[in-house]
Formats: structure tokens, sequence, C-alpha cells
């Protein structure tokens, strides 16, 4: 319907887990991050629980898309005890055909199958989606059939992913001796109003269109209605996009949103939040709506509400001041940063470096130094997120990607985000196989937990 009239290959806001799609969020990220710590370690169970529509199924096929070549994943949808015995589903997801007439033989067929792929060298990982419809009979079986091992090797890795019931479920005093089993266990929560704009922005982009179809304010009427949570955010934007379209608009505003939020909630099937905060943002947005365009005719030059009446921006004014003496009209807006850095002036810096990040060709070093100014000035998470928003540059060399990780990586360190850590340096590692260093720090990293052989032995096989 609306594709090609803004530009779209594909649906950006359907509905189906599409890895294509993926945007990591913080919380995504973390949490694919902990579903990869689990994986290198061979860990014996990795329980991933979210709400309804957090995005666990996505995350969960992004994991297996990327797979290593050594191992053998199978894959369990919605499992429910009314269809079926638990090894019934567990054959159903590795694709295997069973002559076996009960329970047991069952086992027994699965049995081998672990033991052969032991021997070819292969492990093998169990994936349950929705899992939180298992009852304590069936994670039980599973228990039991994670107990196959040869030496010291675990043959079988077991990845559960559910509601937030499943961990109510797990907190069964029946089921003991299955959660002492269990390595990885993280919650995967909504994204923030910052994440839900770039998540918007990013599936904008990868359809195909433009990032900026949805404005600022509607973007944010989108966080209020929707709380973050992707599912949500993916209805509600498709209805904003169909609104659009029909409406002949170039973009989609928060009037827009808010027409198609208010049909949405009249219906009752979705549950969107109703905040008293939205007639403002609509409001806003409206006057903006109403200002004349920008005149492709130069204006004369004069004071605006944010310059003084000199009619230079502060950015101009401290120009001098940043370079230690007089003007110099050669210095790019990335100079200029720097040396306000290296004054201390570190949120005179971010200010300039933020108004031209968007045209600079620089993006990696000048949001580099946005991380490095908010460091300095005490603000880890701001600094976080400026060096993810540089890594978002592909076209930057490989060094200087690798040397944006390694800050990272040493920031998420001290503010004591190991797991996230360990994700930094497995990404520096991939980047750079011969780097010795990053496999050294996940080792010291992961030492702790599995002491036993070096972990860049495994990431070099997967390299191969």
């Amino acid at each position: 319907m609306y594709e090609s009239t803004y530009g779209f290959r594909a649906k950006p806001f359907a509905l189906q887990p599409d890895p294509d799609f993926l945007y990591l969020s913080t919380n995504h990220r973390t949490a694919l991050s902990f579903l990869e710590y689990g994986i290198l370690n061979q860990a014996g169970f990795s329980v991933i629980t979210g709400e309804i529509g957090a995005g666990k199924t996505t995350l969960l096929r992004k994991i297996l898309q990327e797979a290593d070549r050594a191992l053998t994943v199978g894959f369990i949808a919605a499992p429910h005890q009314a269809f079926g015995h638990l090894m019934q589903w567990v054959l159903m997801g590795f694709r295997l055909d069973s002559t076996a007439k009960d329970a047991f033989g069952m086992f027994q067929e699965f049995n081998t199958f672990l033991l052969t792929e032991n021997e070819r060298g292969r492990r093998v990982i169990l994936v349950v989606d929705e899992a939180q419809n298992l009852d304590v009979s069936m994670l039980e079986q599973l228990r039991l059939l994670s107990n196959v091992n040869v030496g010291e090797r675990q043959v079988l890795q077991v990845v559960l992913s559910g509601q937030p019931g499943l961990r109510e479920l797990l907190r069964r005093a029946e089921l003991v001796q299955f959660a002492q089993r269990i390595l990885v266990d993280h919650h995967l929560g909504p994204m923030d109003e910052r994440d839900t704009k770039a998540y918007i922005e990013h599936r904008l982009r990868v359809a195909g269109g433009a990032p900026t179809l949805f404005t600022d304010q509607a973007c944010g009427l989108v966080y209020r209605a929707t709380g973050g949570i992707p599912r949500l955010v993916n209805q509600l934007c498709e209805m904003a996009l169909v609104y659009g379209f029909a409406e002949r608009a170039d973009r989609i505003t928060s009037r827009i949103v808010a027409d198609a939020c208010k049909d949405k909630r009249a219906g009752g099937l979705v549950p969107l939040l109703q905040h008293a905060g939205d007639a403002a943002v609509i409001d806003d947005e409206r006057t903006e709506e109403t200002r004349p365009r920008m005149s492709v005719v130069p204006r004369e030059p004069g004071p605006s509400p944010r310059q003084p009446a000199g009619g230079r921006d502060e950015a101009a004014q401290a120009a001098p001041r940043m370079l230690g003496g007089d003007h110099d009209s050669t210095a790019t807006p990335l100079e200029r940063g720097q040396a306000l850095h290296a004054q201390g002036r570190h949120d005179d810096a971010i200010h300039l470096l933020e108004q031209t990040a968007r045209g600079s060709a620089c993006w990696l070093k000048t949001f580099a130094l946005i991380g490095a100014c908010h460091r300095a000035a005490g603000r880890k998470t701001e600094a976080v997120l400026a060096l993810r928003k540089a890594l978002t540059d592909q076209s930057a060399p490989v060094q200087e990607i690798v040397a944006v990780r390694y800050e990272l990586a040493g920031l998420l360190e001290l503010m004591d985000k190991k797991y996230e850590a360990i994700e930094c340096y497995l990404r520096i590692y991939q980047l750079d196989p011969d780097l010795q260093d990053a496999a050294k720090q996940i080792e010291r990293l992961t030492a702790a937990r599995r002491p036993r052989r070096p972990w860049f032995a495994w990431a070099r096989r997967r390299q191969g």
C-alpha cells in the first residue's frame, strides 16, 4: 500500500520476527551478550525472559542466523504439554525422524544423536521459545537430557526463552536442581525513549526508506503510547504509515500518530498507554508545522534566539578560545572540539560536536570524542551511548573501530558490566583474529567461570 509512496523495499514494521531488522538497544545488546557468553562457556542452561513483544524471538533468531558451523541447533516454538510428549518436541526441533513408540525409545534415539554429534566434533544447542508453557515434569526431563556429558565436555546446551511467568516457574521448590544448572539468567526490559527513536529510524532505514520519516515529536509520542515495547511500537507505527499514506503526508507527524493511537485505543485490543503529556507534544508540533518553511534564499545575518546580539553563535564565539589564540578559520569542528576537550571545557566541546555531527565525514571520531568528553566529565552512561553511536559508522578504518571498541570495553568493565565488556572484546577479536590481546582480555574476564581451556582456541575454530 504505502511502500512505493515512502520508498520502502519491504514493510518496516512487520510483526513477524526478522533478524535482519533487529535493532540492538541497550537492553537487547546486553541480552545478546549474555546469550553469546552462555554459548561460548558451554552453559548447561541459559534463560532469557521478557514481556510479551519485547523482542525475545527476534533475538533468538539472530543467534540462530549467526550460529557457528560447529554447532547443531534445534528450535522449538511454543511447546505445550497438551500437544505431545517433550521428546516428540525435541526430536521435531532437530528434524529427526523417530521409529520409537514410547518416550524411553525416543530418549535413546536422541541420546545416540547427541553422542554421534559429539564424535563429529559438534556441540548441540536446543532453543525453546515460549518456555513458560512447559510444566514442572517437562523441565525435569530437560534437566535429565542435559546430563549427557562426555568427560568434561557438555554435549547438550539448552536456551529457554519466555515471558515473566517462566521465572516464577523456575523459582518453584521442586525445580531447585534445575535452577542451580542455570549459568545465564537475564530479563529483557522495554526500550527507553532514545532507543525507541533509534529503533524506528533503524527499521525505516533497513526497509529502504528515509530514517527521518517520523518526526522527533512523533517518535516521542510512539514511546509514550507503547512504553517502548517493540511489538507495540511496530503496531502503532504501521498504522501511522497507513494514515500518513491516506493523507498523502510527506512525513509522519505526532498528529498522525495521535490519530492512529486514538483508533487503536478505541478498539480496545492493543494495550496502548494513556498519558496527559500527549496533548502538549502534539500542540508543540502543530506550532512547528504552521511555521513558514525555510527559504532556499540565504537570509541576511542577524541575531536569533540562540545567538548573541553580535550575530555569532556560541561555537563561533568560542573558536578563538578553543585554539588558545586567534581564530583559525581552517580548523575543523573536530579539531576545535579536541582543543576544547584538552582545555577541560567538555560541555562546550560536546555542544559543538553534536551540532556538526550530522553532516560530518568523521562520524566515528566525532562521537568517540563526545564519549571521551562525557567520560572526563564523570558521565559514564552518556559516554557509553556516544561510543556505541560512534561504532555505527561501518565505513571507518578497522584500526579506528578497534580503538573505539577497546575504549568502550574498558569503560564497561569500569562500570562493572562484565558481560558487555566481553561482548566488546569478542567483536574486536572477530575484526582482527590476530590480535591476541583481545583474546587474553576475554580469557581474563571469563577465568572465574571457566578456568579450563583458553577461549580463543574455540574462537579460532569459529573463524575457520
